[in-house]
C-alpha cells in the first residue's frame, strides 16, 4: 500500500474534474509516481480500478510503432508507455486489431471486429469511438506534444496539407486463429520527415472549453478534457488554419 500516493491521485483526479462514470481514455507517464510508491504501475492501475465505478470504460494506448512485421493482439507487447505494458501484462480487457494505433478497453464489451482495422485514423477506428460514446480524455503528466494522439485523428478527417497516405503491409493473427493474414494498412506519414508540429499549440484555445482542466502532480501538469470538446477546438481550428500545428522552421 502507498497511501499517500492514493490520497495524492484522489485530490489530482478532482482537480482535473475527472467523473467517476463518464468512460476514458488514458495517456501518462508514471514516473512522477515514484515520488510516492516504488509501484507505479501497480498503484495507478489499483487506483483507477476504485475511483472508477465498476462500469465506468477505461481505455489505454497500446501502440506498436517499433516496425514489427507481425501483430497478435494476444501477444504482441505495447511499445510505448509503462502503464499499457503493464496493463497489457495483466491480461484484462480487450484490444483492438488495429497494428499501429491499438487500444486496450477495461470494462468494456467492444468488439474489435467493429473497427476499421486497415486505419488507425479517420471514420469507423478506435478514435471515432472514443467521440461517438463521449469519451473523456486524460493526459496524466505527460502534454499534448508528446501524447495527444487524438490530435492526428483530427488532422485526418481534415485533410491537412503536411500528412501522406502511404500503405504499410502487415500480418494479423487475429483471435480465434493461429495463421497470420497480410493485411494492407493506411498511415498518414508527415511528407516530409523534417516538419514537426506543436500539439501544445490547443492549450491556449482549449482553455475557454467548459470541461478543460489542467493540475500539476508532482510538479507535473496534466491535462483533461472531453474528446467532442477536443475535437471540435481541433477541427475549428485546422479548418481556418491547416497548418496551425505545424512549426515552422
Amino acid at each position: 500500500m502507498a497511501p499517500e500516493a492514493y490520497l495524492r491521485l484522489s485530490e489530482h483526479f478532482k482537480e482535473l474534474g475527472i467523473s467517476r462514470s463518464q468512460p476514458i481514455i488514458i495517456h501518462s507517464s508514471i514516473l512522477p509516481l515514484f515520488a510516492f510508491t516504488s509501484h507505479p504501475c501497480e498503484v495507478f492501475d489499483d487506483f483507477t480500478s476504485t475511483y472508477f465505478e465498476p462500469s465506468c470504460v477505461r481505455a489505454y494506448p497500446a501502440y506498436v510503432l517499433d516496425g514489427s512485421p507481425v501483430y497478435n493482439p494476444l501477444t504482441t507487447q505495447p511499445t510505448i508507455g509503462a502503464l499499457p505494458k503493464y496493463i497489457f501484462s495483466k491480461g484484462s480487457g480487450v484490444r483492438t486489431l488495429t497494428p499501429l494505433h491499438n487500444h486496450i478497453f477495461v470494462n468494456s464489451k467492444v468488439n474489435p471486429f467493429s473497427f476499421d482495422l486497415h486505419s488507425s485514423f479517420g471514420d469507423s477506428t478506435d478514435f471515432s469511438h472514443f467521440y461517438e460514446n463521449n469519451f473523456k480524455l486524460l493526459l496524466f503528466c505527460v502534454d499534448f506534444t508528446s501524447a495527444c494522439t487524438y490530435l492526428h485523428h483530427c488532422e485526418v478527417l481534415v485533410d491537412v496539407p503536411y500528412r501522406i497516405r502511404v500503405q504499410l503491409h502487415r500480418e494479423i493473427v487475429f483471435p480465434g486463429s493461429s495463421v497470420p493474414t497480410l493485411t494492407e494498412i493506411n498511415y498518414h506519414a508527415r511528407s516530409d520527415s523534417a516538419l514537426n508540429t506543436s500539439f501544445n499549440r490547443i492549450i491556449q484555445p482549449l482553455s475557454s472549453c467548459k470541461s478543460y482542466r489542467s493540475s500539476c502532480f508532482a510538479g507535473v501538469k496534466s491535462y483533461c478534457v472531453d474528446i467532442r470538446e477536443l475535437h471540435r477546438c481541433a477541427t475549428e481550428i485546422l479548418h481556418r488554419d491547416p497548418l496551425y500545428f505545424l512549426v515552422q522552421q
